[in-house]
């Protein structure tokens, strides 16, 4: 009866630490941003730095702009990309859990 309560007690210890898993989140969904036709009939490339943070729901959100160039032509476009990016949210203690603050790179880049 005892060796039966210790494998027991040992199984619901593999339970737990399964139940309270902690993990950052994870990409599952990304969406290229569209290019601007204006600066696509100029020849104009550039990259936009964002950081912004996970929600629970493995949405970004509080998205910001850290850097652009060039300044005022590509950013809108990465924020609308960027918002429609979708993760599979941080888990602390196997609960959904806000992420800190992430961050992407998108480069705008005609092809040749």
């Amino acid at each position: 009866m005892q060796r039966f309560f210790l494998v027991f007690t040992a199984i619901l210890s593999l339970a737990a630490c399964a139940h309270f898993e902690n993990r950052d989140a994870i990409l599952v969904t990304s969406v290229q941003p569209d290019y601007p036709q204006e600066a696509r009939d100029q020849g104009i490339e550039g990259r936009v730095v964002l950081e912004y943070i996970i929600n629970e729901e493995g949405i970004p959100v509080d998205i910001q702009i850290v850097e652009a160039t060039p300044k005022g032509v590509f950013e809108l476009a990465a924020i609308a990309a960027l918002s429609q990016w979708r993760y599979q949210p941080a888990l602390k203690m196997g609960r959904p859990t806000r992420s800190p603050e992430a961050e992407a790179v998108l480069n705008f880049e005609l092809a040749q």
